[in-house]
């Protein structure tokens, strides 16, 4: 597009030809201020970013919910999610940001939040300008607006990398649960190097820095039998940019050094097929220490495709139907069934890959409600918990270290060679 005479930066023609875009919605904004710009266009993309975080407008969410005493209530919904994961309601403690500001490290974080804290408290913008961006920097304060009461303090651990290892578990892969088990142990490398090693044929010790967020980037995005459009989803959270064709060939390396994984897939795919068309027959997948089993049945009238879990729990997907639709690859079948969340019901496809995903979480899911019993049977007062996530309110100066990660990590008998592994913090305000 052209644009002359324009008054507000300069009086001299400028042409500017960008790729086609029909709108500034998150991710085109973001793609495009990967490209090479003339000033003016990156600051005007640069505010169009700023206006659109939304997650400010949680600040308004947090005072509607708050009560006479202070605390907020009913943030979270039991069994909200199909995996039976709780669901978020009003601010959503679940997808608060993490926050982060230009030149300051994870550990130093904390002491910079308070910082903030400290300007805001004061009226001091300047102050608070020196650290960044305005709305960035509130944006990283949300999760320190969640703070203890007088005399307390919070003691938060969470599962480390816990998707990633029940995955495995689930599918055999027990090259990559040993990684985590040696690792865990402090005698092996980190498992995102062990990631990195597959995709780039390289021994661990000479893996760079670089090609370690790769692995990264690979073990949370491809994992679900994600392709090019989910790394690259993943790439962009983690500052990481390369062209979809390397994409598809790190995409290709991953795969080829996790065989199980892919495997898995396609198991759990065809044990669904089996159990929609022979209804009443169990059919499995894995072996009976991560046992998935799938049964067509009847309940109420409603057909239903179980899936039961490792756990003994199950989960349900209801009116499962086989269909033949067309792609470029010509005919294929397909799996739908009826979700119903927030009141509305879709008819959803799936696949083996998003059946793993869905195992998955609902496996992380069992083992962070069997650890929220274990702490509340051992005194803790749980007051938040996030995902893989356990926060408990706790005496200011009270010794829980060690205790809390230790009820945590327990493996129930269900998970045996499972690798549990907890990453606690403590202090006065929320954080990540």
């Amino acid at each position: 597009m052209i644009h002359k005479n324009r008054p507000a930066f300069s009086n001299r023609p400028v042409c500017y030809i960008f790729r086609p875009v029909l709108a500034v919605a998150k991710e085109a904004v973001t793609e495009m201020l990967r490209m090479a710009l003339p000033t003016e266009a990156r600051e005007v993309l640069e505010l169009r970013k700023l206006a659109g975080k939304s997650s400010n407008a949680k600040l308004g969410a947090m005072l509607a919910y708050a009560g006479a005493d202070n605390r907020v209530r009913g943030t979270l919904q039991y069994h909200g999610a199909h995996t039976a994961r709780w669901g978020g309601r009003g601010p959503q403690p679940q997808n608060l940001p993490r926050p982060s500001m230009p030149g300051v490290s994870k550990k130093q974080l904390p002491a910079a939040i308070e910082k903030a804290f400290n300007f805001i408290s004061h009226d001091e913008i300047g102050g608070l300008r020196a650290m960044g961006s305005l709305l960035d920097i509130i944006s990283s304060c949300l999760r320190g607006m969640i703070v203890a009461p007088h005399g307390h303090e919070f003691y938060g651990a969470d599962f480390a990398g816990i998707e990633a290892r029940v995955l495995a578990w689930l599918a055999g892969d027990s090259t990559t649960v040993e990684a985590f088990r040696l690792y865990d142990q402090d005698k092996g490398p980190e498992v995102y190097k062990v990631a990195a090693s597959g995709i780039y044929n390289k021994t661990v010790a000479d893996i760079t820095d670089k090609e370690r967020t790769i692995g990264k980037v690979a073990t949370l995005a491809l994992g679900y039998q994600g392709g090019v459009g989910a790394f690259q989803n993943m790439a962009a959270v983690y500052g990481v940019s390369v062209s979809d064709q390397r994409a598809d060939e790190i995409k290709i390396a991953w795969r080829q050094s996790h065989p199980e994984i892919v495997s898995y897939w396609g198991r759990l795919e065809k044990a669904a097929f089996e159990a929609i068309t022979k209804p009443h027959t169990p059919v499995t997948v894995g072996p009976d220490w991560r046992r998935v089993e799938f049964l067509r049945s009847n309940k109420k009238g409603i057909n239903y495709l179980q899936a039961r879990l490792p756990s003994g729990r199950v989960m349900f997907y209801a009116n499962p139907e086989i269909r033949f639709e067309d792609c470029k690859h010509g005919s294929q079948r397909k799996i739908f069934y009826k979700l119903t969340e927030d009141g509305r019901t879709s008819n959803i496809s799936t696949y083996g890959g998003k059946l793993s995903e869905n195992i998955t979480q609902a496996v992380a899911r069992d083992l962070l409600a069997e650890a929220m019993v274990r702490v509340d049977i051992a005194g803790f007062k749980t007051v938040l918990h996030v995902h893989d996530e356990i926060v408990a309110e706790v005496a200011k100066g009270a010794k829980v270290s060690g205790q809390f990660e230790q009820l945590m990590a327990e493996v129930p008998a269900w998970a045996e060679g499972l690798p549990i592994a907890v990453e606690g913090w403590t202090g006065r305000r929320f954080q990540k």
